[in-house]
Order: structure tokens, then sequence, then C-alpha cells
């Protein structure tokens, strides 16, 4: 009988702690979930606010008023002329690039996963429209000021496969605006310069 009680005790230990693994190990699962699905959560709810959503459509607006060939020199212009509008345009492109700069970074730090959220945040609709709608103005930003370009562009093409924008810069139109404001900037490139 001694020889039963020391296997039935080893077998109440091995069951104990087979259950005390599964346990924590569900719970790992589950907090990480939980924590993914509040990141979704404040992400999504971050696209859904005004701020964004006006951003969104003052640089639209700015496209369909002046053209789609013209609207990414006619922001820089503004810009670099220190109008209001130009100033709320550049608020408004950092604000939607930042957005998808940071949505980047979480992903890439598995903070939220690609292969859970990608499909819907922010989408590839939405990723196109990103880049087709605000790619021209970074490329004409940076040119503008020499800058280095920030790579948040070519991350959503290659993860969702799309199309580039397929904007080429006209150098001496950008010059041309930099000479017409008497600015010059000549700033190092800076790696990894998200804005």
């Amino acid at each position: 009988m001694a020889g039963f009680q020391l296997n039935s005790g080893l077998v109440v230990s091995l069951a104990s702690c087979l259950a005390t693994w599964y346990y924590t190990y569900t719970y790992v699962i589950t907090t990480e979930r939980s924590q993914e699905a509040n990141i979704f959560n404040m992400l999504y709810t971050e696209y859904s606010q005004p701020q964004m959503l006006d951003s969104i459509d003052l640089v639209e607006d700015l496209r369909e008023r002046v053209g789609a060939e013209r609207y990414a020199y006619e922001y820089f212009s503004l810009k670099m002329n220190n109008t209001k509008e130009g100033k709320d345009l550049d608020h408004a492109r950092r604000c939607v690039v930042r957005w998808y700069s940071k949505l980047q970074l979480l992903y890439k730090k598995q903070h939220i996963r690609w292969e859970r959220y990608g499909d819907v945040l922010p989408g590839a609709n939405a990723a196109q429209f990103f880049v087709d709608m605000f790619e021209p103005l970074m490329i004409v930003d940076r040119v503008g000021l020499n800058r280095q370009l920030s790579p948040v562009f070519e991350w959503y093409i290659s993860q969702y496969g799309l199309r580039a924008s397929g904007f080429r810069v006209n150098q001496s139109r950008v010059n041309a605006i930099g000479d017409e404001t008497g600015i010059r900037r000549s700033k190092a490139a800076m790696p990894n310069d998200e804005l």
C-alpha cells in the first residue's frame, strides 16, 4: 500500500502542476488578447475622432479645389508662405501621418498582431487612400526642405501589396516655391524622421 500512496501522491502532484501550467498559459493568452483588443479599440477610436476626420477632409478639399496634379505643390507653397491654411494643412498632414506611423510601430513591435487586425486596421482601402492622398504631400515637403523621406508609405504598400501613388516630384517647381518664399532650408537628413 505504501507504493500506491506514493504513486497517487505523485499523480496528484503532477496533475496539480499541469493544471497550474494550463491556468497560467490561459491567463497569459487571455491577457495578451485583451491588451490587443484595448489597443485596437483605442486606435479605431482615434481614427474616428473629429480631428482626424477634419485633417483628412482638409487635404481632400485642397486636392478637389486645385486638382490632383497641383495640390502637393499648392500645399507646400501655402506652408512656406506661412498662411493659416498652410499651417492647418501641415498640421493635418502631421496628424494623419503620425497616426499611421504609430500604427505601423505597434504592428512592428507586435503590440497588436497583423494577422489578427491588419485586414481591418487600417485595412487595404484606407491604406491605399493614405498613400494616394498623403504621400505626394510628404514627398514635396521633404524634397523642398531637404529632409529624408518617411518609410511609412513603403511599409503599407508592402504589407497590403498596394500600388504606389505614382507621384513624381518636379524639382524645379519645388525650387521655384522655395525661391518665391525666400526660404531655403538645408537640414541634414535625419534617419527615421517620420514627419
